[in-house]
């Protein structure tokens, strides 16, 4: 697991600053990671030891974009099948001021 940790952290973190609908910042979800598989297909079955699982696992995970790619569409998948998927729609909030004889333009 911590070979992987930082980039399935990498890969939620991508997902979440743009989510699946318009590429929008998600906010309140929370997902659960129940397991973590790693396959390498290049090992023997028959000649595998603790040392050689372990640099395999290093070298096919190395700078962890597999990883966080996979997570990342994971997630992505995982919200867009979840119910009551909505898009929160943004609003810009300003206070205008003008002088008195220009109220009339400023209201039009």
């Amino acid at each position: 697991w911590s070979e992987v940790a930082q980039p399935v952290l990498t890969g939620y973190q991508l997902a979440t600053a743009a989510g699946p609908m318009a590429e929008e910042a998600v906010y309140g979800v929370c997902f659960t990671v129940h397991s973590v598989d790693v396959v390498v297909g290049d090992l023997d079955a028959d000649a595998v030891d603790t040392a050689t699982v372990v640099a395999a696992v290093a070298d096919a995970v190395a700078g962890g974009h597999q990883v966080s790619k996979a997570m990342k569409t994971a997630c992505r998948v995982a919200l867009l099948s979840a119910p009551g998927l909505r898009l929160i729609e943004g609003f810009y909030r300003c206070d205008l001021q003008c002088d008195q004889a220009q109220l009339g333009n400023l209201y039009a």
